[in-house]
């Protein structure tokens, strides 16, 4: 089944990103706490495993995760963050090792439907569960870790991670809808990162793959530092 041998394909290029970034990290940058508005390196780690393992345990238990009122990503982004800002590094990445692994033993085994099958589970509201499992375990890993990058004055390793992804993920899936959320997120990275011109570029690949974009892009604050380039505006004039 392509569809499953790509997404495993996709999910062992995101843990390669994290193991990447995390291997490159001090004994004392991995001890460090953090805050909620300031995140340490053990609080992103915590942060893109609790994202996962609630996918997989909605997986296992459909009805074990309810979702937070009016399913608020905040609010869930609080609670991870208050259940795990006092694990040890070790603790977290034993957790994170565990549900990745549970996750892909999962998918290799799981019925040939499962993935594709937008209604296989009543959670899904419509969107087929490999789209989930990809954001939760590539995609949204992804973006941290290339903004931690930028933080950390390693922009040139950012640029790298994120044209490798974008290639692996778009080998998962053709439909211009997929295609263009991972340019649209690179073109957001570029802007980030200071690249006006390559984010100009890819955030019109983006639209012009997925016109529904289009209102979120002229409100979407990761092109702050690009909205009054004339380039910029003229994606929205041409």
């Amino acid at each position: 089944m392509a569809k499953r041998d790509n997404l495993l394909a996709l999910l062992a290029r995101g843990r390669a990103n994290e193991r990447a970034f995390y291997d490159d990290l001090s004994a004392e940058e991995r001890a460090a706490g953090g805050t909620f508005e300031n995140w340490s390196p053990k609080d992103l780690l915590a942060h893109i495993m609790a994202w996962q393992k609630r996918t997989l345990d909605r997986i296992l238990d459909p009805g074990s995760v309810p979702a937070a009122p009016g399913d608020d990503t905040e609010h869930q982004n609080v609670n991870f963050y208050e259940t795990y800002r006092d694990w040890s590094w070790d603790d977290v990445l034993a957790e994170s090792d565990r549900v990745y692994e549970e996750l892909v033993s999962w998918i290799q085994s799981a019925p040939e439907d499962a993935l594709t099958n937008s209604q296989y589970f009543d959670w899904l509201d419509g969107q087929p569960l490999w789209r989930r499992i990809a954001g939760d375990g590539f995609s949204h890993p992804l973006v941290h870790l290339a903004e931690t990058y930028v933080r950390r004055g390693r922009a040139d390793r950012a640029s790298q991670m994120y044209e490798q992804s974008v290639q692996v993920a778009n080998a998962l899936d053709d439909s211009p809808e997929w295609r263009s959320i991972a340019i649209y997120n690179l073109a957001c990275y570029y802007a980030i990162a200071g690249q006006k011109e390559k984010a100009v570029e890819r955030l019109r690949q983006a639209l012009e793959l997925n016109p529904g974009l289009t209102e979120w892009s002229k409100e979407d604050p990761d092109f702050a530092s690009i909205r009054q380039e004339p380039d910029y505006q003229a994606i929205y004039t041409d």
